[in-house]
């Protein structure tokens, strides 16, 4: 009974076991990334690893595997206690969740021979080795549990392919029923704009290919400092109304264009979510019809179009050589444009059969197959107007901006001066006509804030000085290198409207100073020529003049207008034109 009660007493704990313990053959370990079970097969000649087989719950049997491993590190945890006991449990688990509350752990008998000290012992072993086997009983239902998680997932992605035919084949009947629904009718909506005489039965549809933006061919801005948005369509509308306008946009006597409120999302506060959901609206596509003097605006909330009303060459060649898409994929984008395509002549196919909207009309047209219809193809690449873009205008304007240049400011720039606090800063300079400064090596111009006041300690002053503003010469044209016939050209030509909201309060600004500026240059001329034949009996030649007036505006390093110092210059300028007469 002794010899019981010592071998009683040195048990080992179970890290004791495993830490002294040897991989050998029939040893099972447990897996602790996916808690699989392997049973040691033989060691692998010259390595420390192991052939093994692996439990298979489903199977409820071990199947071999090819492969060997290495039990000997911290992944793995040995079983101390009799694989069949512990998968009895883990299984009687699962078909009774209230089994381990069933259990009832008694002491054994021969305990009652056992000293006090030697009892709390051997109770603190048996505890030990129940908590280890109930940790393994745990790790065998994880086991189970992975595997059943596994060939739950091989079925579902054995049936993804049937899954994704049948998702394709559901999106297509939508997109065929959402295609019989344009032509019906079924949530199109048509509001005429305009009434008046129709074109001739003789003549075409004409379908153009672009897409035309609300805000950027009606060009007005508003007190927000933003063009119209989705709630502007009333006035475009009226815009529509006057024949000079719908001649530039609806150009054909029958024709179909597309519009969408806005190319550039409009701010309406501060949060970002308000932005994303209103400016959902000015991307969305309408329809504008003409038909001689009949307009029509025709919208339907399934009218998607994005680049172009028919793709262009570039389109498809940019989805045929993506590099990043496979064929299926390649395909998926292909079907979207056909059927976003086929979505819009169908709306328009149904107002051909079932409307007057391009009455009188012939009874052959197709819209589909082109038969009785124009397709303009105004989205694809052409030549060009030759006029550069504005933006590449602007900066060759301001390339040569130096010292004693005049500039009109547009925007960008800070103060020369630090400022502590928002209560000393002075207001920032306006767009306009400004002398340019140099202060080491910075580029500035000086600007009387108007109505500005600077608080300290003793109140509020009125700002005297003036202020010095830092900028840089690519937000800003040098006054002097343009003329009112370029103005023109980048204010009428409409391929330059994406820049709408910054060209036309600079240029229409830069034509209103040099349009005053002209005026003066012209009356002195008038006056100096008329001076010239009554003092020196001498007909002044234009040239001669325009030349006189060039010399006296740039010869000095801050360029200056005629305007200024009047009498001086008119001095100079007839001394020039005395000594170059000749």
């Amino acid at each position: 009974m002794v010899n019981e009660l010592i071998k009683i007493n040195e048990t080992p704990l179970p890290k004791q076991m495993r830490d002294s313990h040897i991989p050998q053959v029939g040893d099972i370990y447990i897996y602790d990334y996916d808690y699989s079970i392997i049973r040691i097969l033989s060691k692998v000649d010259g390595y420390n690893s192991y052939h093994y087989e692996k439990w298979s719950f489903s199977q409820n049997k071990w199947i071999p595997s090819e492969r060997t491993t290495s039990v000997e590190n911290s992944y793995y945890t040995l079983l101390l206690h009799p694989f069949e006991e512990v998968l009895k449990m883990c299984n009687e688990c699962f078909d009774n969740p209230d089994f381990l509350q069933q259990l009832n752990f008694q002491e054994k008998d021969s305990t009652s021979l056992i000293t006090q000290g030697d009892k709390l012992n051997f109770m603190l072993e048996e505890s030990q080795l129940l908590q280890d086997k109930m940790e393994s009983v745990q790790s065998l239902m994880r086991g189970r549990v992975k595997e059943m998680e596994r060939m739950m997932s091989e079925k579902i992605n054995s049936l993804a392919p049937i899954l994704k035919s049948l998702r394709k084949t559901i999106y297509n009947i939508q997109e065929i029923v959402n295609i019989l629904n344009a032509y019906i009718g079924e949530g199109v909506e048509v509001k005429q704009i305009c009434e008046g005489e129709p074109a001739l039965i003789d003549t075409p549809i004409s379908i153009r290919q672009r897409i035309l933006f609300m805000d950027e061919e009606v060009a007005i801005i508003n007190s927000d400092g933003q063009g119209l948005d989705y709630q502007g369509k009333e006035t475009f509308y009226e815009w529509l109304k006057d024949a000079k306008h719908r001649d530039i946009v609806l150009p054909e006597e029958k024709c179909v264009v597309v519009f969408k409120p806005k190319r550039f999302n409009h701010r309406y506060s501060n949060d970002a979510y308000t932005n994303s959901l209103l400016n959902r609206w000015n991307k969305h596509s309408f329809i504008v019809i003409r038909n001689g003097e009949n307009i029509y605006s025709i919208e339907s909330d399934n009218l998607c179009i994005y680049g172009s009303v028919m793709p262009t060459k570039a389109k498809l060649d940019e989805i045929l050589s993506n590099e990043w898409h496979n064929e299926e994929l390649k395909q998926e984008e292909l079907d979207s444009l056909k059927f976003r395509s086929l979505f819009f002549c169908m709306i328009i196919q149904g107002l051909v059969d079932k409307s007057d909207i391009f009455k009188p009309i012939e009874l052959n047209v197709n819209i589909v197959k082109g038969i009785g219809v124009n397709l303009i193809f105004d989205a694809e690449e052409s030549l060009g107007t030759g006029i550069k873009d504005f933006k590449t205008w602007l900066k060759e304007k301001s390339g040569n901006i130096c010292r004693g240049s005049r500039i009109i400011y547009v925007n960008g720039g800070t103060y020369l001066k630090y400022y502590y606090n928002d209560y000393s800063k002075p207001k920032p300079p306006k767009q306009g006509l400004y002398s340019v400064e140099e202060y080491e090596g910075k580029l500035l111009f000086r600007y009387n804030p108007e109505n500005d006041y600077w608080w300290d300690w003793n109140g509020s002053h009125e700002r005297k000085n003036r202020v010095s503003w830092v900028f840089d010469k690519y937000n800003a044209i040098n006054y002097d290198e343009i003329n009112v016939e370029e103005l023109d050209v980048y204010l009428n030509d409409r391929t330059q409207r994406i820049y709408y909201v910054d060209i036309l309060p600079l240029l229409l600004h830069l034509k209103r100073e040099k349009l005053q500026e002209q005026q003066w240059e012209e009356a002195f001329k008038t006056s100096m020529t008329k001076y010239f034949l009554d003092k020196h009996n001498v007909v002044l030649r234009p040239e001669l003049l325009d030349k006189a007036v060039k010399w006296w505006k740039m010869k000095v390093i801050f360029k200056r207008p005629l305007k200024q110092d009047d009498a001086k210059s008119w001095r100079m300028i007839e001394k020039y034109c005395l000594n170059n007469f000749i």
